[in-house]
């Protein structure tokens, strides 16, 4: 696919203005670039690789990982959430289990954000007054079926564009209905603890966790856990589990020579038929239906509709 670069941006930075060695650029036009970044958490650079530049950025974690930003609380980066990054945002990354790090990457014009959602619009040099939000199923479908679109060459440029924009304005529906992180002293426990197990659920998915075991980890009760967890993610401990199995698997799935049923094991699944029946609950198609949209399908026509997703976490 040609690209199209424009001369520079209203810095007077080269866009994209984000663009790091580890980057693969898929597309770029005079409003967004999409991109792909992966690293080695062994890499020297591992913890500040990919450095954000004049432009709002918006990565979808395929891995997890913790994210500490400057002045924000800590948080765990998941395939359940869009890591939100303002202009020359600084951060660090830490890994807490796979031995890389890869996530999808869309970079912005900040008056297109005030287009997706008004609010945004109030400070286009810090458009984002938290971290992170919650991504809906449909999205993290959208855009790993559009990336795989692209690697195979299937991909025809005005869909593609069509598509980044159709994500952008699906990522901003619910803002700003989402939990955001806490500011004041006293709810730090609370929102640590979760940041905790969070971060276990993330490093082994595929693990055996009972209620009683987590708890127990995260020193508090269980009903205390419970209670918490559903406040700051807005559901439960086994949906939210369920779904970043789901999440995680959809890389393999796509992958025409992948065993599902080894799938299915790996992330901690009874069966390949529980796995077949909550893959089609949450993403509204088995997964051999999403092994053929990811292999070949019309990106005109998902980025006029998506997938037809039924569910969410609940």
């Amino acid at each position: 696919m040609t690209l199209v670069t424009r001369p520079s941006d209203r810095q007077g930075m080269a866009f994209p203005a984000s663009i790091d060695p580890r980057d693969r650029l898929h597309v770029c036009s005079s409003q967004a670039a999409l991109g792909s970044f992966e690293i080695s958490t062994d890499d020297p650079e591992f913890a500040t690789a990919g450095p954000i530049g004049s432009q709002p950025v918006l990565a979808f974690p395929r891995e997890p990982v913790r994210i500490y930003y400057e002045g924000r609380n800590p948080f765990i980066s998941d395939p359940t959430v869009v890591n939100l990054y303002n202009p020359w945002q600084t951060y660090r990354r830490e890994p807490i289990g796979p031995p890389r790090y890869a996530s999808d990457w869309i970079e912005i014009e900040p008056t297109l954000l005030f287009e997706a959602r008004p609010e945004l619009g109030e400070s286009l040099e810090s458009p984002f007054d938290r971290s992170h939000l919650r991504v809906e199923p449909e999205v993290f479908v959208m855009l790993r079926v559009l990336v795989r679109a692209i690697e195979l060459d299937q991909a025809d440029r005005l869909a593609v564009e069509e598509t980044v924009l159709a994500l952008v304005r699906r990522v901003f529906e619910h803002w700003p209905g989402q939990a955001r992180e806490p500011q004041m002293p006293t709810e730090r426990s609370g929102w640590d603890r979760i940041q905790a197990v969070r971060e276990l659920l993330a490093a082994e998915p595929g693990g055996p966790h009972t209620v009683s075991s987590i708890a127990g980890k995260v020193h508090c009760s269980p009903f205390y856990l419970c209670k918490e967890f559903r406040r700051w993610t807005g559901t439960t401990l086994h949906c939210y589990l369920t779904e970043l199995r789901l999440r995680c698997s959809l890389e393999q799935v796509a992958e025409p020579a992948s065993d599902l049923a080894a799938i299915a094991h790996d992330l901690g699944f009874a069966d390949h038929s529980h796995f077949t029946a909550r893959f089609h609950r949450l993403f509204g198609m088995p997964p051999s239906r999403f092994r053929k949209l990811a292999n070949r399908h019309s990106l005109a026509t998902l980025a006029r509709s998506g997938p037809p997703i039924t569910t969410s976490y609940s």
